[in-house]
């Protein structure tokens, strides 16, 4: 992956990653490499992102703001959010 300029991220909502890392840390250790998803980190948190207008399949948001690491820093955060899906039970 180091030498590949692209990254490809999942827009899933599985949230398994959160509560296996949850459970290494709760019982003192670290997660092993591989075992928690940065993608289903970000998942299990609920976004309140707006849906997309009309026709459009998918809406962005972005927000930027200054970083509380790194003085003269800034952190963007860009939500993603397609349209609501009805649930089959």
């Amino acid at each position: 992956m180091g030498n590949s300029p692209f990254s490809t991220f999942s827009i899933d909502v599985d949230t398994a990653s959160y509560a296996n890392g949850r459970r290494f840390i709760n019982s003192g250790s670290l997660p092993p490499v591989g075992a928690v998803r940065i993608e289903e980190m970000l998942n299990y948190f609920p976004y309140t992102y707006s849906e997309p207008q009309g026709k459009a399949p998918l809406a962005l948001s972005a927000e930027l703001g200054p970083s509380p690491f790194y003085q003269g820093y800034q952190l963007m955060r860009l939500g993603l959010s397609g349209n609501t899906m009805p649930v089959f039970t």
